[in-house]
């Protein structure tokens, strides 16, 4: 009994946790401020096996230079020259590349 009622209080911790990240990234995309950020370099994580992620450098609404590390990463350099970077209007410096894996 004690090994099901464990299982549920994981599943519903877990669950809540989705469902709040869902709705962050909802309301990101319905309210969020869409502009286009340009590659500038790569960053490399990772202790095994290095991960490249894009650094990613856009102009805000507010007139003032953004740069932030994108993901997800990749194990090859995929440059694209330019990306889609939304962000909260509110909080430039939370932008994220507008993609589905991100």
């Amino acid at each position: 009994m004690f090994g099901f009622t464990y299982l549920v209080i994981v599943a519903s911790v877990t669950a809540t946790m989705g469902m709040v990240i869902l709705i962050r990234r909802m309301s990101l995309l319905t309210r969020g401020t869409r502009v286009t950020g340009f590659f500038t370099r790569w960053e490399s994580r990772g202790i095994r096996r290095k991960i490249y992620h894009p650094v990613v450098r856009f102009k805000a609404n507010d007139g003032k230079g953004y740069e932030f590390v994108g993901d997800p990463g990749s194990t090859k350099k995929k440059k694209k020259r330019m990306y889609e970077v939304i962000y909260p209007p509110d909080s430039p410096q939370k932008a994220v590349i507008n993609s589905f894996l991100s």
